[in-house]
């Protein structure tokens, strides 16, 4: 499915979509996962998760349907605002376990420093295999990172 710039791939999953007068794409997956890609970076979203595909940028951070508000408030600042060190603080004192995807789907949108801060808190929960480093995580090794997802998506 193209949706603007943005394509959904169906995994065989059960997901909806909504798109808004201007462009902007809101998928809700209800089973399995969805793969979405913009300028041929691929990005997974999860049974239960959200996440929103703005018209012509980068996919939102997606987030669990039950998520706390004050995740879903840190998670919309954080990307609204591209970034910054006070969302991710944020981010990191308000989730729950179910919440641990949005944490992973932060690493590849922060500085290296928060990245060693996210992988020590999802590594509290969900011990990385070891074929997949902190070193490998740190530098963005998409693999790496495809498998941890892989790994954590499979025990929610």
């Amino acid at each position: 499915i193209n949706v603007g710039v943005h394509k959904i791939l169906d995994r065989g999953g059960e997901f909806t979509t909504k798109v808004d007068a201007n462009g902007n794409v809101k998928i809700a997956v209800k089973k399995a996962f969805v793969e979405t890609v913009f300028n041929d970076e691929h990005f997974y979203i999860d049974e239960e998760y959200e996440c929103e595909l703005p018209m012509g940028k980068m996919p939102g951070v997606p987030f669990h349907k039950d998520a706390s508000d004050s995740l879903k408030i840190a998670v919309e600042s954080f990307v609204r605002l591209n970034g910054g060190e006070g969302a991710v603080e944020k981010i990191v004192s308000s989730y729950k376990e179910k919440d641990i995807l949005t944490l992973l789907a932060l690493i590849p949108r922060v500085p290296q420093l928060q990245r060693q801060i996210l992988f020590q808190e999802i590594s509290n929960h969900f011990p990385p295999p070891e074929s997949i480093t902190r070193a490998g995580i740190i530098r963005l090794d998409k693999e790496m990172l495809y498998k941890w997802w892989e790994e954590i998506e499979w025990q929610l």
